[in-house]
C-alpha cells in the first residue's frame, strides 16, 4: 500500500513525542531532586558533634559552637578592628589553614615565605560573616572558641579552601581589640624605634623615619634625581617579605626579581609606594640606610596579599648609582 504524504507525517510525529516526553519528565525530576549532598553533610556534622562535642551548643542552620577556654581580656565594644588567630580542619582531621606557625609545622604545612601573624581586619558582619561575627562579638580576648561550620554558611573566604559539602571545625582565638588602628600603628612604630637602639631622622612631615647604617662617598642625591637601589623589605618583627637581592631572596624562599636594581625617579613614582618618593634625597651614592614607612605611605588600611592592613614597613636600602635630571 502506498501511503499519502499526510498519513506518513503522523507516525513520525508520534515517534518524536514518545522520545521527547520521557526526557521532559526526567528534566522535571532533576529540578525537583532534593539536595542530598547538603543533607548528608548536615547529618554527618550532627553525628560528629554528638560523638565528640556533646556539650556544644547548636545555634542554627547546622552550626554549633563551644567555648574551649574562657578569656580574661576585654570584650568587643563599639567600632574597631580585631586581631585573632585560627586553625581549621575538616571532619576527617585534614588540615585546612592557620595563622599559627607552630600549628602549620605540626601538620607538615609550614611554608618559609609565609608570614604567620593574626588575622587583622575591621570588625563587621560584612568582613566576618554572621556566624564568626556573633561568636567573636560575645567573647573576651584570650578565649578559645570552637565552631562547627557547614560549607554553605558564609565565612571569611580568604582563610582556607575546602571542597563542596565539606564541613569545617574552626578554632577561633581573639587576641586584641583595637578601637583606633592609626593610634595603634603609631605605638608600634614608637616601640620599634626605641628598641632599635638607632638614631632616626624624620622625613615627609616626620611621618617617615630614616637612619644611616653606612655613609657613602659618592654623588649627593637631590630632589628629582634618578636613583638605582637594592632593597630588602621587612615587617616590624623582622620577617622579610620582598627584596631584589638574589642571594637574600633564595635564602628566604622568595621569588626572584628579574631586575637586580630598582629605579627610583619622578617618572616611575606612580608605580611605587608613596613612601619611596624622595627617600634617598640628601644621601650619597654607596650609602646604606633603613627607612621606616607607615601604612599611609605604603599599602594603607587594605594591605594586599602579602602586606596586612595598617602595616608599617622597614626597608633596608643601598644606593648604587644616581643621576641628576637632564636640563632642557
Amino acid at each position: 500500500m502506498i501511503l499519502e504524504k499526510g498519513n506518513m507525517r503522523r507516525p513520525i510525529v508520534l515517534l518524536i513525542a514518545a522520545l521527547v516526553l520521557p526526557i521532559g519528565l526526567y528534566s522535571c525530576k532533576d529540578e525537583e531532586k532534593p539536595d542530598f549532598d547538603r543533607e548528608d553533610e548536615l547529618a554527618r556534622l550532627n553525628a560528629y558533634r554528638e560523638l565528640h562535642y556533646p556539650e556544644a551548643v547548636e545555634i542554627g542552620q547546622g552550626v554549633f559552637e563551644m567555648v574551649l577556654a574562657e578569656g580574661t581580656g576585654e570584650s568587643i565594644q563599639g567600632d574597631g578592628w580585631l586581631k585573632f588567630d585560627y586553625e581549621a580542619y575538616n571532619l576527617d582531621g585534614v588540615f585546612l589553614g592557620t595563622t599559627l606557625e607552630s600549628v602549620a609545622k605540626e601538620n607538615g604545612r609550614y611554608q618559609r615565605n609565609t608570614h604567620y601573624i593574626p588575622v587583622y581586619r575591621d570588625f563587621s558582619k560584612e568582613k566576618y560573616g554572621d556566624v564568626f561575627y556573633e561568636t567573636l562579638r560575645k567573647a573576651k580576648m584570650g578565649s578559645k572558641l570552637l565552631i562547627g561550620l557547614p560549607s554553605y554558611i558564609p565565612r571569611p573566604a580568604d582563610l582556607w579552601k575546602s571542597e563542596a559539602h565539606t564541613s569545617v571545625l574552626c578554632t577561633l582565638m581573639p587576641i586584641e581589640w583595637i578601637p583606633a588602628p592609626h593610634a595603634y600603628q603609631q605605638k608600634q612604630i614608637e616601640e620599634y624605634i626605641q628598641s632599635s637602639g638607632l638614631e632616626w631622622e624624620g622625613l615627609n612631615a616626620d611621618s617617615i623615619k630614616r637612619t644611616v647604617i653606612e655613609e657613602g662617598d659618592g654623588l649627593l642625591v637631590q630632589k628629582d634625581y634618578t636613583v638605582w637601589i637594592t632593597y630588602a623589605g621587612y615587617f616590624l618583627d623582622g620577617k622579610l617579605f620582598d627584596t631584589n637581592i638574589k642571594e637574600l631572596a633564595q635564602k628566604e624562599g622568595l621569588p626572584l626579581r628579574k631586575q637586580t636594581l630598582f629605579k627610583l625617579s619622578p617618572a616611575t613614582s606612580k608605580n611605587m609606594i608613596k613612601g619611596f618618593k624622595g627617600i634617598c634625597d640628601g644621601l650619597k651614592v654607596n650609602t646604606k640606610f633603613k627607612a621606616l614607612i607607615p601604612s599611609e605611605l605604603a599599602y594603607g588600611e587594605k594591605g594586599n596579599r602579602t602586606i596586612g592592613p595598617w602595616e608599617p614597613l622597614v626597608f633596608e636600602i643601598f644606593i648604587t648609582r644616581a643621576e641628576a635630571p637632564q636640563k632642557d
